[in-house]
């Protein structure tokens, strides 16, 4: 069985601190000093909120984001607040939450040498900002250097030890490390912390995979689709459960649901067409079906992924084409180049 792979997606976040007139509906925003993110009369907390924020509503000097409300005055749109975050630091040079801020717009435009170096910055000035420490985690992450990753996310721990979402990333790339077992018992104290944590549940299900506990995998995704029914790689993820578990006809319609629910996700695509060119059961063989799921994600993914390249290769072969067949194997060799298909459960 291939073994398998699980999402990292790490999320930035916020450390409080066009004219006003015009709707700001469906733009990016970040937070000037002094904002505060509400729900009613309660206070959001700051660690949950994702930046940059993207605006659903505009109401009344009020902007919504999906999980709480900020004054809109007290919001920079996303191409202002470099300019913004500049002014402030020359202003403010010991504020640690605005190199904070201004280490997400660096990350964001994938400067992430700089990014580190503002979230180092923000450290420096205080030492007990778990934001810092959460933030650089994931720019380590985004330049592959783990070791990095898993020290941020414990120092973020440290200083809050009931942030289930630095549990949760910390037990990812635990997984991307090949340590298993470190990484089902941080997901598992992100669960114990945030019972209603999907993403939790559906990442210690791909760990229980990568360790043969089929059982366990099917159970973790299932409870992270009654969580959020519309979980994508949760009906993916089971999918490939089940279909190692040798119950084709429900990893049929997990990935069927997943491709349902988005139609451009292209690895239910692949699994499809993987379980219909290579499945030991004959009356699931169909290479004519598998050439048509092959190709759909071949496409999706401008050709540029050497195992759906793979994938479409059997899939010739199993239809009889094999001249087809040699074309694309040789043409998936030529890419093997060490993709990272970390957030996937691989087929």
């Amino acid at each position: 069985m291939k073994t398998a792979a699980i999402f990292l997606t790490l999320s930035l976040l916020a450390q409080s601190a066009l004219s006003a007139q015009d709707s700001w509906v469906g733009r990016k925003v970040m937070p000037k000093s002094g904002a505060v993110y509400k729900n009613g009369t309660e206070i959001f907390p700051t660690r949950d909120v994702v930046l940059p924020i993207t605006v659903m509503q505009d109401k009344k000097g009020w902007l919504y984001f999906g999980k709480a409300w900020i004054q809109k005055e007290k919001a920079v749109l996303l191409e202002d607040a470099p300019a913004y975050y500049n002014q402030y630091l020359r202003n403010n040079p010991s504020s640690s939450w605005c190199y904070v801020n201004r280490g997400v717009i660096w990350q964001i435009r994938g400067e992430l040498d700089n990014a580190i170096k503002d979230y180092s910055e923000a450290i420096r000035i205080d030492p007990d900002s778990a934001h810092a420490y959460y933030n650089r985690a994931a720019a380590w992450n985004e330049k592959g250097e783990l070791d990095n990753v898993i020290k941020d996310f414990t120092e973020a721990i440290r200083i809050d030890p009931t942030d289930a979402s630095a549990y949760g990333n910390r037990g990812v790339t635990w997984g991307k490390k090949g340590e298993l077992d470190n990484a089902i018992k941080d997901c598992t104290e992100a669960i114990r912390l945030d019972p209603n944590n999907a993403k939790a549940f559906n990442n210690r299900g791909a760990l229980w995979s990568r360790k043969d506990e089929l059982e366990n995998a099917i159970k973790d995704h299932t409870e992270a689709i009654r969580l959020a029914p519309k979980y994508v790689s949760a009906y993916y993820n089971r999918g490939v459960a089940r279909k190692h578990k040798g119950e084709l006809n429900n990893a049929i319609k997990d990935y069927t649901e997943a491709i349902r629910i988005n139609s451009k996700f292209a690895w239910p695509h692949n699994g499809l067409a993987w379980l219909y060119a290579t499945s030991p059961n004959d009356d699931y063989r169909d290479g004519k079906l598998a050439v048509e799921f092959a190709t759909k994600a071949c496409e999706l993914t401008g050709w540029t992924n050497e195992e759906f390249i793979d994938t479409l290769a059997c899939a010739h072969a199993e239809a009889g084409n094999f001249e087809k067949a040699m074309k694309w194997q040789t043409k998936s060799i030529e890419q093997q180049t060490g993709q990272d298909t970390a957030g996937l459960e691989r087929r």
